[in-house]
């Protein structure tokens, strides 16, 4: 499982290289190759999308273990001394605090996917005006 700083550096690479890359379409074969590297580098996000998604899918499942045993240990010492609803409020507290720990975890990840997804639009936008090149010189 790859750290979302890890994923942060690897999006400022692929962001710089989409951004230094500028295209001199002047014929179909030219915009057909930068046609086809657009392409590419929107498989790369999207595989990097997939990649944090499943470390997503990872941390929850890790989180949610947690959140069922939180606070059991001390909840049981509640109970034991007659004081169950103190036992439920720890319990609830400890859940809290796991959940919150667990969405300070998910939040970078969750912010990565959002440069992801807005560089594939981007991408989606440079595709479309290629696109329209190519049919407007296949109509000349």
């Amino acid at each position: 499982m790859a750290t979302a700083q890890e994923y942060h550096d690897k999006l400022e690479k692929l962001t710089n290289e989409i951004g230094s890359t500028s295209y001199d379409i002047g014929t179909v074969q030219e915009a057909k190759a930068a046609l086809a590297d657009v392409r590419i580098r929107q498989k790369e996000l999207r595989q990097v999308k997939r990649d944090i998604n499943f470390d997503l899918k990872q941390i929850r499942t890790e989180y949610k273990a947690k959140a069922e045993t939180a606070g059991s240990g001390a909840s049981l010492l509640f109970s034991v001394l007659g004081s169950r609803g103190s036992a439920r409020s720890h319990r609830a507290s400890a859940r809290r605090g796991v959940r919150a720990e667990r969405d300070r975890m998910l939040k970078p990840y969750e912010q990565a996917k959002s440069v992801i997804d807005e560089l594939i639009l981007a991408l989606d936008k440079a595709k479309l005006q290629i696109q329209n090149f190519i049919d407007e010189e296949k109509a000349r």
